[in-house]
């Protein structure tokens, strides 16, 4: 796998729209393309994030059985 190049960006939530003055701004980071299927994370999965300084970790939650 190749390494992937992200950019944080920024967005509102939807119900911020209609608000004005709108309040800040919050960041978002889009993770999209078929490499995630690739490598386990597909359309459904559930998923943790382990959140730390600097990084954070997304790995994929284990599957519930009934």
């Amino acid at each position: 796998m190749k390494i992937r190049y992200l950019k944080v960006r920024d967005t509102y939530y939807e119900h911020h729209l209609k608000q004005w003055p709108r309040p800040p701004s919050v960041s978002i980071i889009q993770l999209k393309g078929y490499w995630l299927n690739q490598i386990g994370f597909e359309v459904g999965k559930q998923l943790h994030v382990l959140p730390g300084i600097d990084h954070f970790t997304i790995t994929l939650a284990p599957d519930k059985t009934p």
